[in-house]
């Protein structure tokens, strides 16, 4: 999350990873936007619906949190044109647990269409903000 200029991010390098953290009033304007969704069958990608929703001012990143607890099934995120065709998705997985934020794509540009993709098919609960 980078958006407030006010935003105070610190990095550092440990054990070969970059470890960031940012103030607890950054993560509440990220998160505090964060929109449920629930499927109501088996889904790969999600949220549904005929129009992707768009990135926001809020948050520079594309977070998930799926519900419940344990390992999240893999997960990335494919990015729309503005007729809502598929533009790509990420190369890469992110694997990550339910019940905390997960970053699934970083340094993402106000208003760009997404939506999720899930490796395994299957009822879908979780919230996600971007």
């Amino acid at each position: 999350m980078r958006k407030l200029a006010a935003l105070a991010v610190t990095g550092a390098i440990v054990g070969g990873s970059l470890m960031v953290t940012t103030t607890p009033a950054a993560a509440a304007t990220c998160y505090g936007g964060a929109k449920q969704f629930v499927s109501t069958g088996n889904i790969y990608i999600a949220p549904t619906g005929t129009t992707p929703p768009k990135t926001t001012s809020n948050c520079a990143d594309i977070n998930i949190k799926p519900t419940g607890y344990g390992p999240m099934g893999r997960v990335k995120v494919c990015f729309y044109y503005s007729d809502n065709t598929l533009n790509y998705c990420q190369a890469s997985w992110t694997s990550g647990y339910a019940g905390q934020w997960n970053e699934v794509a970083t340094d993402v540009k106000d208003g760009v269409k997404f939506r999720f993709l899930f490796e395994d098919g299957g009822f879908k609960n979780f919230y996600w903000a971007a």
